[in-house]
């Protein structure tokens, strides 16, 4: 039930550093 916002947050930290650079 909490798996879909765990992995949200972890597509985020990997996103966020890929679309920053």
């Amino acid at each position: 039930m909490f798996i879909d916002r765990d992995r949200n947050k972890i597509t985020y930290l990997i996103f966020v550093p890929f679309v920053l650079h």
